[in-house]
């Protein structure tokens, strides 16, 4: 008898949305067959934000993650010398295949005076898939199980081993998608992935996988072009609003009304627009890896002027996650290393300017470009940026080309203690700038 270990992640990204289905849902899958042919299954479904499914034999191991807009796999499955074979991440996409792991979501772009309920619209959605596959004998395997899979609503996209030998670096980062829709109408947004190892004739194969498939971009276009809306999903909450050139940035404010967020609010806080543009700001699914205390938040349309954005966290979480509210630090993630930093740090000048700061941010004297701080008070980091990204309220954790910076951090510490002593020596500074004394 052959033996194979089957796990398997997968989004259902070809089944029609029932009209009376939840606004979404979630379900984690994994399989194994060992050497004597024994069937062992872990299958979890719920509404709740996330999910995780984990099997694991003598030869191979596996663990799927599905979250509104996000899912992730990691496996590692060889060969035993002896004939044996392991394979994770093994799914059919078919009609009535309940055997996957999905996330299925569905998204309300609200109507407006131009755009009346029922009017029709287009969104353009983007998606991201990034990670690592490697498989050290493709010989001798059955067609098209030792691989990886992802689909986007109806477009699959793979690297099946003898079948389609599409690699990561094949695929568009972003994938961009563009659907109809009905203003006011919810329509369904999904995605899909599956990773597979299987070492059935070979005793010297193995594989290893660590695969993420995220949402990362909601827009709503009008003629090819971006407009102004607010949506809500699952996911997370988005909105856009033209800005003139000339014309202020502030305000903005987007809360996240996902119920299985933090509840996070953005708000820029200051800033100026070089030429006509339109902001947009999308509350995104989970990263893989990364623990935060608030919300993803992408923004753009913003470019390289100078601005302020302010992001709220959940105190609880920080102080779980960092030991202390004050370690709170406004974070972007780096496109080169998949990292989120100090945003700071992806300003035009690498953060060189840095400078931190407790307490509320004060426009009339910390707009230069990279001051940051947090505000223990209000449960809000901020900084003063000119790039356009992913943010997210954690720690950052610097890379030794970034030891530079920590020195101009500790003179920013230096610098936060003097104007503590400043602002307590003086009663009528501390009044005015009480969050500032810390």
């Amino acid at each position: 008898m052959n033996t194979r270990l089957v796990f398997s992640l997968s989004l259902a990204a070809a089944l029609a949305w029932p009209a009376l289905c939840p606004a979404g849902e979630l379900n984690a899958f994994a399989l194994r067959n060992d050497l004597n042919g024994n069937h062992n299954t872990s299958i979890t479904t719920t509404l709740l934000g996330s999910v995780t499914a984990t099997e694991s034999g003598p030869h191979g191991s596996g663990t799927s993650t599905a979250s509104y807009g996000s899912l992730s796999v990691d496996l590692l499955v060889f060969s035993d010398g002896n004939g044996a074979t392991y394979s994770t991440g093994s799914v059919n996409y078919g009609d009535g295949d309940v055997s996957r792991t999905y996330w299925k979501d569905l998204v309300t772009v609200d109507p407006t005076l131009d755009h009346p309920a029922g009017s029709a619209g287009t969104a353009e959605v983007k998606f991201s898939f990034t990670g690592t596959y490697s498989d050290t004998s493709a010989s001798g395997q059955l067609n098209g199980l030792t691989g990886w899979q992802f689909v986007v609503n109806h477009s699959a996209y793979r690297h099946l081993v003898l079948n389609d030998n599409t690699q990561i670096s094949d695929i568009p980062n972003p994938i961009v998608h563009t659907f109809d829709f009905q203003y006011g109408v919810p329509f369904q947004i999904q995605g899909g992935l599956q990773a597979t190892g299987a070492t059935r004739f070979t005793s010297s194969q193995s594989v290893q996988a660590k695969l993420s498939l995220r949402q990362t971009g909601f827009r709503v276009l009008s003629g090819g072009n971006a407009i102004g809306f607010s949506s809500s999903s699952s996911t997370g909450s988005s909105a856009a609003f033209p800005v003139n050139s000339g014309g202020s940035y502030t305000p903005f404010t987007l809360q996240n009304t996902s119920p299985y967020g933090h509840g996070s609010t953005a708000s820029i806080l200051g800033g100026v627009a070089s030429a006509n543009t339109v902001v947009e700001a999308t509350f995104l699914g989970q990263v893989a890896q990364f623990s935060q205390a608030s919300d993803i938040v992408d923004v753009t349309g913003i470019g390289h002027d100078k601005f302020v954005l302010q992001l709220s966290y959940d105190p609880a979480i920080a102080t779980s996650l960092f030991g202390n509210e004050a370690n709170a630090v406004l974070l972007w993630m780096d496109p080169v290393s998949g990292l989120f930093e100090n945003a700071v740090f992806g300003n035009s000048d690498g953060g060189l300017q840095s400078q931190a700061f407790v307490g509320a941010y004060n426009p009339a004297t910390e707009s230069a470009l990279g001051n940051y701080g947090v505000d223990t008070t209000n449960h809000v980091v901020w900084a003063v940026i000119d790039h356009n990204s992913e943010f997210a309220v954690g720690t950052p954790t610097p890379e030794p080309s970034q030891m530079a910076l920590l020195v101009i951090g500790a003179a920013g510490l230096v610098m936060r203690r003097h104007r503590r002593n400043k602002c307590l020596a003086d009663p009528v500074t501390n009044a005015s700038r009480a969050g500032k004394c810390g």
